[in-house]
Formats: C-alpha cells, structure tokens, sequence
C-alpha cells in the first residue's frame, strides 16, 4: 500500500499543472455561464454545453496519454527499476485518472447547479428531483471514468505497435461499443423507454454504466497482469 501511495503521488506530481489547468478552463466556463446565465443569455447553455463535450474528448485522449507520456527518457528508465509490481504503476495511474474525474464532474456539476438557482434562464421544468440530478451525475462519471480505463488498457497493449496513439484510440472505441451491450442485456426495452419514464431510465442506465465501470476495472486489472509478463 505504501509503495501505491508513493505510485500515486508521482503521478500527480507529473501531471498537476496539466490537472491545474483544466481545474482552471471549468472555472473559467462555469463563471462565463453563472454570469450569461444571471443575465438571461442562452449562450450560457452553450458553455455548459462545451465543457460536456470538453471532459468527453478528455476522457477519449487522458487514459492513452497517461500511459505513453511515460514511455520515454529517463522517466522510463526509473519506472522499469523501481522495486513495485508493474500492474502496480497501472492501478496507480487509473485511480489518478478516477480522481481527476471526479473533481472535474465535480466542478462542473456545481457551475450547473448555481447556474440553474441563480440564472434567469427556463433550463429545468418542473421540479428535479434531488435522486434524479445524484443519479445523472453518477451516469456521467461513470462514462467519463470507464472511457479513461479502457484507454489506459489499450494503451498498455499496443504500446510496441506502428501507429500506436491510432490503434489505442481505435481500440478503446471497440471496447466501449462491445460494453455498449450491457445496456441491451439489462433491459432490452432500454431504447424504447418514453421520456415519461426519466426515473427508470436513469435508474437503468446508471445500473449498465457500473457495470460496464466494473468491467472496465476489470481491463485494467488484465492490462497489469500483460504489463507484468511483457515489461512496462
């Protein structure tokens, strides 16, 4: 556990400015939106709207480059010679990954809320319930954390491939299409549900997502066992 915790905080080390940084870009949006917002503009949907889109493309690219950003120079060299398991130094990355994300939803999930309270805007009718904004919270953690994992994992298995930033990006996206199915296996009807049925489909839709969280966990656990065999 020590030996994690160490793990951990170099990864942090590592990437804290870049971690900084986007900590700063949400604040950033967040305020752009409260003050449209405050002042009746729908253009603070649009920002909303990019920070969605911004933390998905982030969490496509995050994963891989956790991985590659390591696999040069010295940085490399010092890694194949600590004395910790390899599958260890790709936990450790994962549990960075799910900690940025958190904050991140965090921060974003917060601009939204004062955004909602504070701005004259109509972006909510009728009541939202507080189980309905946890569990569409939950949902999109829970995307955003499991696109993270299978990139890490796919960049661990292609890492000695031609065009590797390709085939990691492509290969993630197969993953995630085949765990796509966990929402059929659940509920066959998943696509058919009515707008009516926001409740259920929340509550369905965050049960496939924890699934598919759990099996992107479960990649990543493979991933270190093939590190472990093949080298870092």
């Amino acid at each position: 556990m020590g030996r994690l915790k160490a793990l951990f905080l170099k990864d942090v080390r590592l990437s804290l400015s870049w971690f900084l940084t986007n900590v700063g870009i949400i604040l950033l949006f967040n305020g752009i939106a409260l003050y449209n917002a405050i002042k009746g503009n729908d253009i603070a949907l649009l920002f909303l709207g990019m920070m969605v889109v911004g933390l998905l493309i982030w969490s496509v690219f995050a994963g891989i480059a956790t991985y590659f950003s390591e696999r040069d120079g010295r940085l490399y060299e010092f890694i194949n010679t600590l004395p910790v398991s390899r599958h260890t130094v790709l936990v450790s990355k994962a549990l960075w990954l799910c900690l940025q994300a958190l904050i991140y939803v965090a921060l974003f999930v917060a601009g939204v809320i004062l955004v909602v309270k504070l701005g004259k805007l109509n972006i909510v009718e009728g009541p939202m319930s507080f189980q309905l904004g946890l569990m569409g919270t939950l949902n999109f953690y829970l995307r955003i954390t499991t696109m993270l994992l299978v990139g890490l994992f796919s960049a661990a298995l292609v890492k000695d491939i031609p065009f590797k930033w390709l085939m990691a990006v492509i290969m993630l996206f197969v993953i995630v299409w085949i765990l796509g199915w966990v929402d059929t296996l659940i509920n066959p009807n998943i696509r058919n549900l009515s707008l009516e049925s926001a409740d259920r489909l929340l509550k369905v839709q965050t049960l496939a997502e924890g699934l598919k969280f759990a099996g992107a966990w479960l990649l990543v656990g493979l991933g270190g066992l093939w590190i472990e065999r093949r080298g870092y």
